[in-house]
């Protein structure tokens, strides 16, 4: 088990937060911040890549499995469009997935996408 107590000051405001996490790292602090901070930036990095390029914070896409079946969705077609950017270097991810609507050739380029 490990304990993790965080404490903010914003504009002399102070919160303190604890997290608890359950791991198999050795009771190594540093190793153990490490794990969790990179854990918490991937989410991070996701969340914005998916709210900037599909505009996830608006979706009204709430009922039954719709939801789950739709964040598979972005998130996989997030995932092949990040394996063809190497060869549109120039090309955001946002207008990458708008160019995949508007040229078949290019939406045909994305879908087969090799890992």
């Amino acid at each position: 088990m490990i304990e993790i107590e965080s404490t903010r000051n914003i504009q002399g405001k102070i919160s303190i937060e604890k997290r608890y996490y359950i791991s198999s790292l050795s009771a190594n602090a540093r190793q153990i911040a490490n794990a969790v901070q990179q854990h918490w930036g991937i989410e991070n990095k996701l969340h914005w890549v998916l709210d900037v390029c599909f505009n996830d914070d608006q979706s009204r896409i709430r009922k039954g499995n719709a939801p789950r079946n739709i964040a598979i969705i972005k998130k996989t077609v997030l995932n092949l469009m990040q394996v063809i950017k190497p060869l549109y270097p120039r090309i955001s991810l946002k207008r990458m997935r708008k160019l995949a609507g508007w040229d078949d050739e290019f939406l045909h380029s994305v879908l087969l996408a090799e890992f």
